[in-house]
């Protein structure tokens, strides 16, 4: 009995390793391909291919590719399935004056460790030229980034603030950006250009992670480029310390403009770098030399005898996000496509600003124009108004020096002035020189009546006054628009009243701002 048991168990026992063997026939074993990239410089040194871009194509199934990258020491190591693969550079390395990239065939076989040296040999070599300039700057990674990705990168207007924005590939197309940039804000736009502006929908929102996720009607911009998000390499990052990276944005009242610099440490969710980050950058996306989004900018610290440092959100904090615009995008109705009006057009001359604010007659300077609606002061200003106001405050704090020039027997242009001073820089740094007319909108404020009263009784009592409380209104929004529409007449009265060399100048101002001529 006891030996027929041994018997069974034995047969068990060869069925089960069979099976076992024929399910590890069936099952392919992962292979592994090594890498080693190094080029050898003057003088023998060997310098390895730090944090190069690498992707291995499947042969017969070009959606099959796989992207990694050399460590600091050149060297990568990639899990990969059995089979044929075109080992390829993604950007090419550059060393004394050339290029190298690589694109070789491999194969690898099951349970194999693949070892692969990418040295000169190997190597497909181009000279960098350096004459025409044009040809040597084509070749520059972060041109050819910010080319391929600059149509993708957007200006988002709230409110009275701006920021940037990107385009990813998903779920439609959505616009990344900073959650401080649209917070509290119930009108959102995004400007592709100077001529193109829409409505936008703000999908979801995460107040501690600093980001969200703008929606626009499809048809805005079809052919706008997505961009592509970083993934984690076989090391688990998505960026390392000595990194290069680029910067989008737009800054102050610029357009699309470019910085790169390099990573200077990375925590958890944040990327510091000493790239730099202006005040409209925010949002924008910070990419890697294989023009993949790394983070999202967010912030700057400006050093005092330096550039200072940045923050950039590393953009695997996107994912949670991602997930609940999942859920959220099917609930929202579709975005309408709605055009907006934009601040297009030339700025004004700064020499005919300046000529214009010179030319007026000392006794006809005047105080801008207020005009009340409801509970707000609405000042109405063009760039040429506000020269003219600047010469009038020059005129009284500098009085007494203008005087003393005169009897020193300067001239007219030796003589201190403001206006003369202002550069044309400030038509490049975002200056609002535009033609457009400026609402400045300030709450009028007051001590309510129950205040007063208390105060007067304590006083009139012999007590000492408490303190005062004073009321204003803060949403513009919720002013009667039957105020403002009120407010149009009376502007075009008053302009009859103003001289004439204000006045066409300022009609020439609003004139350009409605596309007339």
């Amino acid at each position: 009995m006891r030996t027929r048991v041994v018997v069974g168990l034995m047969f068990l026992a060869f069925l089960l390793a069979a099976n076992l063997i024929r399910l590890a026939a069936q099952t392919p074993r992962q292979a592994t391909v090594s890498v080693t990239a190094a080029l050898v410089a003057e003088e023998l040194h060997v310098r390895p291919v730090a944090l190069h871009q690498l992707e291995l194509m499947r042969v017969g199934d070009t959606a099959v590719t796989i992207a990694f990258r050399t460590g600091l020491d050149g060297k990568a190591r990639q899990v990969v399935a059995p089979g044929s693969y075109r080992l390829r550079s993604v950007v090419p390395a550059q060393l004394l004056g050339k290029t190298y990239r690589w694109d070789l065939p491999i194969t690898v076989g099951r349970g194999q460790m693949l070892e692969v040296e990418l040295t000169n040999v190997n190597a497909v070599v181009d000279s960098v030229r350096v004459v025409p300039r044009v040809a040597a700057r084509e070749i520059a990674p972060e041109i050819a980034v910010y080319n391929q990705v600059k149509r993708g990168v957007v200006r988002v207007e709230a409110g009275l603030k701006h920021g940037s924005g990107f385009f990813i590939d998903t779920l439609g197309g959505l616009v990344v950006t900073n959650d401080h940039v649209v917070a509290g804000e119930r009108t959102v736009s995004v400007a592709l250009d100077t001529s193109r502006r829409f409505a936008a929908q703000v999908v979801v929102r995460d107040h501690d992670a600093d980001l969200a996720l703008l929606r626009l009607s499809a048809l805005a911009c079809p052919d706008c480029p997505h961009l592509r998000i970083a993934r984690q390499d076989s090391t688990g990052a998505i960026v390392v310390p000595g990194e290069r990276i680029i910067a989008v944005g737009f800054p102050l009242s610029q357009q699309s403009t470019v910085t790169s610099g390099i990573a200077s440490s990375v925590r958890d969710r944040v990327i510091i770098s000493d790239v730099n980050i202006n005040p409209g950058s925010s949002g924008g996306p910070l990419l890697n030399l294989a023009g993949e989004v790394v983070g999202v900018n967010t912030f700057s610290e400006q050093g005092e005898h330096g550039p200072g440092v940045s923050g950039s959100i590393l953009i695997n904090q996107l994912a949670p996000l991602l997930t609940r615009a999942a859920d959220t995008v099917s609930k929202l109705p579709l975005p309408v496509l709605s055009a907006l009006p934009t601040l297009s057009g030339p700025a004004y001359p700064l020499t005919e600003l300046r000529a214009a604010a010179e030319s007026v007659p000392p006794d006809d300077y005047d105080d801008l124009q207020e005009y009340k609606a409801g509970n707000f002061v609405l000042t109405f200003s063009t760039p040429v108004a506000n020269f003219v106001y600047f010469k009038k405050y020059e005129n009284e704090i500098t009085k007494d020096r203008r005087k003393r020039e005169a009897r020193a027997g300067l001239s007219e242009e030796e003589r201190f002035s403001e206006v003369g001073e202002v550069r044309d820089w400030i038509d490049y740094v975002g200056a609002l020189t535009n033609a457009a007319v400026s609402v400045l909108v300030v709450p009028k404020q007051g001590e309510t009546f129950g205040s007063a009263l208390a105060r007067g009784l304590s006083a009139a009592g012999g007590y000492r006054p408490g303190r005062a409380k004073y009321v204003f209104k803060g949403d513009v929004q919720s002013t009667s628009s039957r105020a403002m529409f009120r407010m149009s007449s009376g502007i075009a009265m008053e302009n009859r009243s103003i001289p004439s060399w204000v006045d066409a100048r300022r009609s020439a101002c609003t004139c350009r701002t409605l596309g007339l001529r």
